[in-house]
């Protein structure tokens, strides 16, 4: 919603819970934010993309490994990703790394003690050996 309050373009947010899509419109209609709430499970919705997309973000969604493979259908193509990693973050990449390279950066974030931005580019899942 920041991103879309901000005037980042047109922002598509996805989530599946009714009262948060409703709140997220309230919020989009009061700032004149350029959003558009899609209420829906991420699997589902990115099976189905209605939009094209520019760049991922995900907040308190899913473990690294978890985002990696929900978005490796679009970040495999080129897309880049930004996603918001708290204290274990350093655990998740490691974990992550087992299966997909990756370029990463990391950036600190302002509003969360120890926690990180991963901007991730040039997802590919590692060959398995044997």
């Amino acid at each position: 919603m920041v991103v879309a309050i901000v005037g980042g373009g047109e922002v598509h947010l996805v989530e599946s819970n009714g009262k948060k899509c409703a709140f997220l419109r309230a919020a989009a209609r009061e700032t004149g934010a350029n959003a558009v709430i899609h209420e829906a499970r991420i699997e589902d919705f990115m099976s189905d993309l209605p939009v094209k997309v520019d760049c991922l973000s995900a907040r308190a969604l899913a473990p690294l490994t978890r985002l990696l493979e929900l978005a490796a259908p679009l970040m495999t193509t080129g897309v880049p990703a930004a996603f918001h990693k708290g204290r274990n973050s350093t655990r998740e990449i490691a974990e992550a790394t087992q299966s997909w390279d990756f370029d990463l950066v990391q950036h600190q974030s302002r509003i969360s003690g120890g926690g990180v931005i991963l901007e991730i580019r040039r997802l590919q899942r590692k060959q398995r050996s044997g």
